[in-house]
């Protein structure tokens, strides 16, 4: 049976992605459930308009538990 990837690795998969992905560098995890075969991760973070004000966003991410690839980036969703 393949080893899953603890949290910690989870964890830097997910900062990656968001830097790559979103231009997010600074986030709160919101909700993580691991399933048998992926991470789900709620998180939310800042992200400014066109004349400077900030929103608080939020995006669901899915990671392979066993690989820490990436699955899935969706923006203004959460898992529940």
């Amino acid at each position: 049976m393949d080893e899953k990837l603890g949290f910690d690795e989870i964890k830097k998969t997910l900062t990656k992605s968001l830097k790559l992905i979103l231009d997010v560098y600074e986030y709160k995890i919101t909700f993580a459930r691991q399933l048998p075969d992926r991470w789900l991760i709620n998180v939310s973070f800042k992200e400014k308009n066109d004349v400077g004000s900030e929103w608080t966003r939020t995006a669901a991410i899915s990671i392979n538990a066993m690989t820490g690839e990436l699955i899935e980036v969706t923006k203004n969703v959460s898992y529940s």
